[in-house]
């Protein structure tokens, strides 16, 4: 009976763990939009310190001056694009934007999502078979004890009956 008890206990903990990861899951796809917010901060940082650093190189000539100028516009376009291209497939993944994608696009969409599901299944699987195998041993290891323990207790009485 207790061995069912123990079953039951098990099962249900591991159903908690399941709603417990998916909701893990859940708020690290919400924390990609917080990510987002910190890669605009810090091109920000980076494009304030690339002015300021521009700024302070006025003993240049006009022609250096000019180069580092279109140089520091070229990595500001770049840096922008790469955010934009970010935020835009951040969206896609989040199925918002998608009129604009062609059907070739939609479908690289589709795959892309579903390999990440198989990864993460596949990693909430394993996880989930190790913890299971952990609680197995644990289970082992409880009713070896709990038979040990049985057996002394009978000792016990044999010789107190004796």
């Amino acid at each position: 009976m207790e061995n069912k008890n123990l079953a039951k206990r098990s099962k249900m903990a591991f159903v908690d763990y399941i709603y417990v990861q998916e909701a893990s899951n859940l708020r690290n796809y919400i924390n990609l939009e917080h990510d987002m917010d910190n890669i605009l901060n810090n091109i920000n940082c980076m494009l304030i310190y690339i002015m300021e650093t521009a700024s302070s190189r006025s003993t240049d000539s006009p022609v250096q001056l000019h180069y580092h100028e279109l140089s520091t516009q070229q990595e500001y376009l770049k840096l922008k694009g790469r955010y934009e291209s970010l935020q835009r497939t951040q969206r896609n993944l989040l199925g918002e934007d998608l009129g604009p994608l062609s059907s070739k696009d939609l479908e690289s969409l589709e795959r892309q999502l579903d390999m990440s599901l198989k990864q993460i299944r596949s990693t909430r699987t394993q996880y989930m078979l190790d913890q299971l195998n952990d609680l197995q041993h644990k289970e082992h290891m409880l009713t070896a004890a709990n038979k040990s323990l049985k057996e002394r207790v009978r000792n016990i009485s044999e010789l107190g009956g004796s």
